[in-house]
């Protein structure tokens, strides 16, 4: 969108412009943004994982995702019970 328009296109238009690789990256970074300005939001950091947890309840501090790896919601690192944000890091070192 230009700046002072405010027109929107759907997501069968978008699909529309090119080809379905393209459309399908569309996607894939429509998602990224979406997950990085969602405050409720973090990427599993798994390795072998792509998806996304979401902070369930006002005080939860960590959270399952679909692969199976538990996320601190701090720091968006695998959960590290006993260790504060950053120290778990430190022992790889």
């Amino acid at each position: 969108m230009s700046v002072g328009c405010e027109v929107k296109f759907t997501n069968d238009e978008i699909r529309s412009f090119g080809s379905k690789e393209i459309y399908e990256k569309y996607l894939q970074f429509k998602l990224n943004i979406d997950v990085d300005l969602n405050p409720k939001l973090k990427w599993c950091p798994s390795s072998d994982c792509n998806r996304y947890v979401e902070k369930k309840g006002m005080f939860a501090k960590k959270a399952s995702c679909e692969c199976g790896a538990v996320v601190c919601l701090k720091c968006g690192q695998l959960d590290h019970p006993g260790r504060k944000c950053g120290q778990h890091d430190e022992e790889f070192l």
